[in-house]
């Protein structure tokens, strides 16, 4: 901010001359303040950026690891448009689960919708639908695993993951089994 002060003449009350004086540091000042703000906003920028690409790399490691060595449970997540082009517009990513593998053969099944966009996919997970009895279609698929890893290469199955202790981010992957109380009768 500026402060401008006038200096009038007393004789004829016309105005000499404009006094400023400035309570903004000086232009030295402002530059090094500028410097001290913009090496910090670089280190963020340099640490997300590394994060986002370190993240990426492990996912992608994660999801070959998980398809080269399947086990029951694990959990593809799907970009349908690659693999059927007779889609609407927001029918874009699809969840699949692996039921059964004998020898070369892989069983997936798939789940009964569709989502526009692969944030969704991850949050149905968070939110629990798998854990709905009628979540996962009915109708099975066998692929050999060469198959399997034609889709990994071709981008169909863009993640890949694995359940601990048969959960999945927070939330179980199929059903919770039903329990029945031996005291039911009495």
């Amino acid at each position: 901010m500026f402060k401008v002060s006038r200096v009038e003449n007393s004789n004829n009350g016309q105005v000499q001359r404009l006094k400023l004086s400035a309570f903004i540091p000086t232009f030295k000042h402002f530059i090094a303040s500028k410097k001290s703000l913009l090496i910090p906003v670089l280190f963020f920028l340099a640490y997300y950026s590394y994060y986002v690409i370190y993240q990426t790399n492990r996912d992608q490691q994660q999801t070959r690891q998980i398809v080269a060595a399947p086990k029951i449970n694990d959990i593809y997540l799907f970009d349908f448009r690659i693999v059927s082009h007779n889609l609407r517009p927001n029918k874009k990513y699809r969840i699949a689960k692996v039921v059964d593998i004998t020898g070369d053969i892989i069983t997936l099944v798939y789940g009964s919708f569709y989502y526009p966009n692969q944030h969704a996919t991850i949050n149905s997970i968070y939110y629990g639908q798998l854990t709905y009895k009628d979540y996962f279609e009915a109708k099975r698929f066998d692929y050999n695993h060469h198959e399997i890893q034609q889709k990994l290469t071709s981008g169909a199955i863009y993640q890949a993951m694995r359940p601990i202790n048969d959960k999945l981010l927070g939330q179980r992957v199929g059903p919770e089994p039903r329990k029945y109380r031996s005291n039911i009768f009495i």
